[in-house]
């Protein structure tokens, strides 16, 4: 087995990731500002929804102001304000092909998986348990996913896992895309089976 070096660094060359990366995290930070000013509104005023609130599935209301949207004690879109500008220096980085040590990007991965599973958590107590779809967390959820998946091939890429997965990951960007939307697609899929979304858009 290949060791890693986490010490070693690499010149980022993927252009495309990089442009993703700009995309996303503007994507998840306008997602977490307009959440957060929606979140203070529901403060200032508890008896007024939120300018998102579509229909009693889809809105912003039930969401932030459930336990699960403030699970750590605070406000779920702070995260999102933290974090994104964050994804949004690393889109500056790749584009501009900075060399960055491994560790940073073992770093990076980190804070993916965090982000993935966070939100698939979020997805299912919205789907499952609140039984509503909240306009703004969707983009987030949809900013992260092709996000992760990209993160996590171009690591493959660049032997951050080990040169015997170069070939393998190689293949596999070609189908980043493909893996992201199918994601997705399976996220609209169990919603509509859950919560008949479609018919109910705008009642």
């Amino acid at each position: 087995m290949t060791k890693v070096d986490v010490t070693s660094s690499v010149t980022p060359k993927a252009p495309a990731l990089g442009s993703w990366f700009f995309i996303a995290g503007f994507l998840g930070l306008l997602a977490a500002f307009v959440l957060t000013i929606e979140k203070l509104h529901s403060l200032v005023n508890p008896d007024s929804g939120a300018s998102c609130d579509f229909s009693v599935i889809v809105q912003c209301s039930a969401n932030l102001g459930s336990e699960q949207g403030s699970v750590f004690g605070f406000p779920n879109p702070l995260i999102g304000l933290m974090a994104w500008p964050f994804v949004l220096a690393s889109g500056f980085i790749i584009v501009n092909r900075v060399r960055i040590s491994q560790l940073w990007w073992w770093g990076f991965l980190a804070g993916m998986l965090f982000a993935v599973g966070f939100t698939s958590w979020l997805q299912y107590q919205s789907i499952m348990v609140l039984g509503t779809l909240c306009p703004w967390c969707m983009v987030t959820w949809f900013a992260v996913i092709p996000t992760f998946v990209g993160t996590l091939v171009y690591m493959g890429r660049v032997d951050v896992f080990s040169e015997r997965c170069r070939s393998f990951f190689d293949s596999a960007r070609l189908y980043i895309p493909v893996v992201s939307l199918l994601w997705m697609a399976g996220i609209a899929l169990w919603a509509q089976w859950r919560l008949d979304w479609v018919s109910l858009l705008f009642l």
